[in-house]
């Protein structure tokens, strides 16, 4: 179960939001059933954040992005924490799931993502 009452679910942008992976690309295209399931999970109570190794000139990008492709009001924070959890002072936010193209095994696609988290917190 999760610290909070809701799960929260730091999504990565590059690769995982975004179609494609470089930094300097500025295609806006979000990933196959991105928006979707973002929706979804954010209807299911789960709490959003944007985690991304971008610098702060260019997290206007990555705001403008989620904008037009209107997902902006489904993210609490970008690269910071939830109101709830200020007190944690590091450069990694807390997480229930961390969302990323870069895990062990790859991004496995917003469907399956949506799979597992409710699996994991919404079984009862």
């Amino acid at each position: 179960m999760s610290y909070l009452e809701k799960p929260i679910l730091a999504c990565d942008f590059d690769g995982t939001i975004r179609q494609g992976k470089r930094y300097n690309s500025k295609n806006k295209r979000l990933m196959p059933f991105c928006k979707e399931i973002i929706k979804k999970l954010y209807d299911k109570g789960c709490r959003l954040i944007v985690w991304t190794t971008r610098n702060e000139e260019s997290i206007d990008f990555v705001k403008e992005v989620l904008k037009e492709n209107d997902i902006l009001q489904y993210f609490e924070e970008i690269n910071e924490n939830v109101k709830e959890i200020q007190w944690w002072k590091t450069r990694k936010i807390y997480a229930d799931f961390y969302i990323d193209d870069l895990n062990l095994q790859g991004f496995p696609g917003w469907p399956k993502v949506y799979e597992i988290i409710m699996e994991k917190e919404f079984r009862e």
